[in-house]
């Protein structure tokens, strides 16, 4: 008589005895479902199952495979090919998160050239992603700078949307619901065409519920005004990081005009970042009047433009009491020792209590700010403040207050 054949257990009893041998390591979720897939027919919806539904394309950068100890190798070619062949492998991701050091490979442009290539191939794939609710690309000019010594060839690597793949995007991620695309588009397509930037959003088959764009030349007040009417009503939030038109040899980044739209399109934010602005103070408040649901504010600037004033953080105690996160990097004259002061007894005021809702401040030292202010909010309850100056680090950090 011919051998019997061992009987798998039952599907719940076989996920179970399976479930002990999955990495702990998400990444490595990715090959183990690999090799099951792989061992037999039966094997095959079982290692669907457990697929991951989130990808981090950085993870794979020096990724170390089961079965070594001490060993690493750059997979990120690997992983990019294996969802691109094996459609099971991304029907099932929620989210794909890829920042500048996920696309670099250290003075190898044509190895870059490969993984963005790769990116590329799968933005521009209708229904690639057919779950995917979160769609975020974010890279950054310094660190292509870094990574290949200074030499200015990162505007072919960080142009991972162009014309063509940005107008995919809603086929390719149709349950899209938070889309980040910071320092990763081309910036010669767009122009001015604020048609594209409609068509694109009306094109969205799911409500935005978050928008972070950044680090372009391409969006401008035009762009705000057309877009937002479209998504503004959903969104919980709303980044705008570094968003300059460029005019010849003038910057011109966004104003109250985009502040205008944002408040009277915008009503259930709970984050809202607008960085490198010329926004003043009235456009400011016409926005947290309508948003006071606002618990995470950046307000950062570099821009010789800003007009905010020493009225703006009056503004910001006035209309977001339950602050939580407070960015103001290079904030200069309009947030002093005094106005932090203000602002913290203000939320003490409003608590009723010995705590205050403000945990976070990120901010640079200025001729207009000491730590007077910072040890008060310390004082108060704030527990963390972010900063890149030497001096303010120095002070801080011997108490473990940074």
């Amino acid at each position: 008589m011919p051998p019997s054949i061992l009987a798998l257990p039952d599907g719940a009893i076989l996920d179970h005895i399976l479930s002990y041998s999955l990495p702990r390591h998400e990444s490595q979720v990715w090959e183990w479902v690999g090799v099951l897939g792989q061992t037999c027919r039966a094997f095959r919806p079982i290692a669907q199952s457990f697929a991951p539904s989130r990808l981090t394309l950085a993870h794979f950068v020096d990724y170390q495979p089961i079965d070594t100890a001490g060993w690493s190798f750059d997979a990120r070619v690997g992983i990019l090919q294996t969802l691109q062949d094996f459609s099971w492998k991304r029907q099932h991701l929620k989210e794909l998160h890829v920042d500048s050091f996920a696309v670099i490979h250290e003075d190898d442009k044509s190895h870059t050239m490969g993984i963005v290539n790769l990116i590329r191939v799968l933005i521009a794939r209708r229904a690639s992603f057919p779950e995917l609710e979160w769609l975020d690309i974010q890279l950054r000019e310094d660190d292509f700078m870094d990574a290949f010594y200074g030499c200015l060839i990162e505007d072919e690597l960080m142009e991972l949307v162009n014309a063509e793949s940005f107008s995919y995007i809603p086929s390719a991620f149709p349950s899209l619901k938070k889309l980040c695309l910071c320092g990763c588009f081309d910036e010669t397509w767009m122009g001015g065409s604020s048609n594209t930037v409609t068509q694109f959003f009306e094109d969205l088959q799911t409500p935005l519920v978050s928008l972070s764009l950044g680090y372009t030349t391409l969006i401008t007040d035009d762009h705000v005004e057309t877009f937002l009417p479209i998504v503004g009503n959903d969104l919980v939030r709303l980044e705008l990081i570094r968003c300059t038109h460029q005019v010849v040899d003038d910057s011109q980044p966004l104003t109250d005009r985009s502040m205008s739209v944002i408040a009277q399109h915008c009503s259930k934010l709970r984050s809202f970042a607008i960085v490198n602005s010329s926004i003043s103070s009235n456009g400011l408040e016409r926005v947290l009047e309508n948003n006071p649901g606002i618990v995470k504010l950046n307000l950062s600037t570099r821009s010789t433009n800003h007009q905010l004033g020493t009225r703006a953080v009056g503004i910001i105690s006035r209309y977001l009491p339950r602050l939580r996160e407070l960015r103001a990097h290079y904030s200069g004259d309009w947030f002093t020792d005094d106005n932090l002061i203000d602002l913290i007894n203000v939320q003490a005021n409003d608590s009723g209590g010995p705590g205050i809702s403000l945990k976070l401040i990120e901010i640079s030292h200025t001729y207009y700010r000491t730590v007077r202010g910072l040890d008060y909010a310390i004082d108060k309850g704030v527990r963390v403040i972010e900063t890149n100056d030497e001096d303010l680090q120095s002070t801080f950090l011997p108490w473990g207050q940074m």
